[in-house]
């Protein structure tokens, strides 16, 4: 069919939450570049990046940025999904999909929520859960609890580039298929 498996499955996912058009292998929004599944009514694309195929041997360093800068100029919004997080996260990806088609099951106003520190424990189990990348060595860690649960999560820590004077984000997520409306605020 000239298309994966990782493809097929996330093809078929988007089909079964969306109702709108889905298009799969258009080559005619970005003049002949492929957009594995299109959807015309959000203006978002999604590429499936198999991790044989879009590796350096067969695709350039640059290739990726070039493909989301190329679908910017066209007002497109282009999610890349890797085979390693679709295979070893499916249900943070769905929930990620979710999200960017405005289907997410729950929302939550920040304002409603208590923010609280969190223990190092508290937030690696809430990023391995809920963020794509999984926990990262942080010395800052929040988040906000809705109704006794924690609903999002930030962790900051030392830039790796000036560890003298600046802090950067190292995480920031919501529990999965739930919208904290203002959390990063």
């Amino acid at each position: 069919s000239g298309t994966s498996r990782g493809e097929q499955e996330i093809a078929s996912f988007i089909q079964s939450i969306y109702q709108g058009e889905v298009i799969l292998g258009d080559r005619e929004v970005l003049s002949g570049k492929e957009l594995d599944i299109y959807i015309p009514e959000k203006k978002i694309a999604i590429e499936f990046d198999g991790l044989y195929w879009h590796s350096s041997r067969y695709k350039s360093s640059r290739y990726h940025l070039e493909k989301t800068r190329l679908c910017e100029n066209t007002g497109l919004h282009l999610i890349h999904v890797f085979e390693n997080e679709w295979v070893r996260k499916p249900e943070i990806v769905k929930s990620i999909l979710r999200s960017k088609l405005g289907l997410s099951e729950k929302n939550v106003y920040a304002r409603q929520c208590v923010l609280v520190d969190l223990s190092y424990a508290e937030s690696k189990d809430f990023f391995e859960a809920n963020h794509i990348q999984g926990n990262t060595v942080s010395s800052i860690r929040a988040g906000l609890v809705y109704n006794g649960k924690l609903v999002c999560a930030m962790s900051l820590g030392r830039s790796h580039r000036s560890k003298d004077r600046y802090m950067e984000l190292k995480r920031f997520c919501s529990l999965l298929d739930t919208k904290v409306v203002g959390g990063f605020s």
